[in-house]
């Protein structure tokens, strides 16, 4: 079974990383002979639509299941839309340590999103941070 683990590095064997669908590589690899390369990942630097288009190169890939710590609400969608199965891992490991949990059976199954995604986790600390910057003005102080 080919499987796509986003990962922080071009190196078979990197840690993963805890976005999906926007990490900079995915190492496609074979449960079973443990072969595999590692391919960029179109999404990374998307405006929008990275998580679509993450699963997209995946399935061009012919990827059955992915290994990922995280997974939001679009990637998930199209992920159970194109029939990937999703594993779930902690991001401390390296795409080894992955690999053999997965032929040990040992990873959690996710069936939905496990974060809100991205784009809205930045938007939120975006609007936080202006509203901090607003309340440290003093009595008399412009924005300018």
């Amino acid at each position: 079974m080919k499987i796509g683990i986003p990962v922080i590095e071009e190196s078979r064997n990197a840690r993963i990383d805890s976005r999906f669908g926007r990490c900079a590589y995915f190492a496609i690899v074979d449960s079973e002979s443990g072969e595999g390369k590692v391919i960029e990942n179109p999404g990374a630097l998307a405006s929008s639509g990275a998580g679509v288009r993450a699963v997209e190169t995946l399935l061009n890939a012919g990827v059955e299941a992915v290994i990922t710590p995280e997974v939001g609400p679009n990637s998930a969608q199209s992920l159970q839309d194109g029939g990937i199965r999703v594993l779930r891992a902690s991001d401390s490991l390296t795409v080894q340590e992955a690999l053999e949990l997965f032929r040990d059976g040992k990873l959690e199954s996710i069936s939905g999103p496990t974060s809100k995604g991205v784009g809205r986790h930045n938007q939120e600390h975006h609007d936080e941070g202006h509203q901090d910057n607003n309340m440290k003005l003093g009595k008399g102080d412009e924005r300018h």
